[in-house]
């Protein structure tokens, strides 16, 4: 399946077959649209135009619905791609929320350290 092939409303539909929260099959269309779009996520793209030829709905909206939360314990989920999973554009974000947060909170002459970890 090609990215020119996607019709964001069939998809709209087939969520709307397991799901009646609206504003959830809105927003997973509209999260899968901008990653087919987005050159950044080019390596997903395949495995994303898959499910949906495949019709893994259940997957698919559960990782766009949302973005990924940020909670006591930092971000936790699942790996994979869409926006409600850990990968390269979440922890991405993640690091640059902080880094802007950092910017915000400290003056230019401080210099925060700054300690990055991950557990499996």
């Amino acid at each position: 399946m090609n990215t020119k092939h996607f019709n964001p409303e069939t998809l709209r539909q087939d969520f709307l077959k397991i799901s009646q929260n609206q504003l959830a099959v809105d927003q997973a269309v509209t999260f899968i649209t901008q990653w087919l779009n987005n050159p950044f996520f080019s390596d997903q793209h395949e495995s994303i135009l898959a499910h949906i030829e495949h019709k893994k709905t259940d997957l698919l909206l559960d990782a766009f619905y949302q973005n990924l939360p940020f909670g006591t314990g930092g971000r936790r989920g699942r790996v994979g791609y869409g926006p409600n999973r850990i990968n390269l554009a979440t922890v991405a974000l993640s690091v640059q929320g902080h880094c802007n947060y950092l910017k915000n909170k400290y003056d230019s002459k401080d210099q925060p350290i700054v300690i990055v970890a991950f557990d499996v």
